[in-house]
């Protein structure tokens, strides 16, 4: 079935990533505290975006799936689960979107799918490798020679809470704040980072840190296109000696 996909506005971890930084020589075994580098963790994200419902979405047939999903029609949802440790990485993301699929003559309506994706990517040295599970059918980055993990929005922007207080992030729409978290970590919380009305509390940790081009935000809120706020946070998030890379394996 020919599907066309609604469109989402979604990039913004992808957009907030920071740029490579050269790799730390120290290690924490142990919750790190402002200017100590994390080498090892496992972290879970989740996000869920509500949408407007467009004007095509009159007279819609919901053929195996409910409206109010989850995600709620026309929203999306996104999980990722990252594994970390001195440079390679697991991440899995698990997400939902809604598409548009042909038109129902005999029904005179149009179809309304809720298509699901997993994308699990490895990175070990210098080797990447992927694949990508979309409604069933999987692709591999081995046979196909594409970089499915691209995909995949990691990356929490400058974390650095020395250069965040001496002002040179741009954008900034406040001085930064250094919160808590539930998770034995400082983050520091920058706005408008992406965009007016968005701010982002990153882990508190040198920006040189290799971590911080994959480590995910504590927390990102963004405006939602129905009003309000729409949140994406950091469910868990244990680091030390708790990853087991001899386990990673692709599909």
């Amino acid at each position: 079935m020919k599907r066309v996909a609604i469109a989402m506005s979604c990039t913004l971890l992808a957009a907030c990533s920071p740029k490579d930084a050269a790799a730390p020589a120290a290690s924490a075994d142990q919750p790190a505290a402002s200017g100590q580098c994390i080498d090892e963790f496992v972290q879970v994200f989740e996000q869920t975006v509500d949408m407007a419902a467009p004007a095509s979405a009159e007279n819609l047939c919901f053929d195996g799936a409910d409206a109010s999903g989850p995600p709620k029609f026309p929203g999306m949802s996104r999980k990722i689960t990252l594994e970390y440790k001195q440079g390679d990485y697991l991440a899995v993301e698990e997400s939902a979107h809604w598409t548009f699929g042909e038109f129902d003559a005999k029904r005179a309506c149009t179809l309304a799918v809720l298509s699901r994706s997993k994308i699990n990517a490895v990175k070990r040295g210098e080797v990447k490798e992927s694949t990508r599970l979309v409604d069933g059918k999987l692709s591999r980055s081995a046979d196909s020679g594409e970089n499915y993990g691209s995909s995949i929005p990691l990356g929490a922007g400058p974390t650095s809470a020395a250069l965040m207080r001496a002002g040179v992030v741009p954008g900034a729409s406040a001085p930064p704040s250094e919160e808590s978290t539930p998770f034995g970590v400082a983050c520091t919380r920058v706005g408008a980072v992406a965009g007016p009305g968005v701010s982002m509390c990153s882990v508190s940790q040198p920006r040189t840190c290799a971590s911080t081009r994959v480590m995910l935000p504590i927390e990102i809120r963004t405006p939602a296109a129905t009003g309000g706020m729409q949140v994406g946070k950091t469910t868990a998030l244990r680091t030390g000696a708790v990853v087991d890379s001899s386990q990673w394996v692709l599909p």
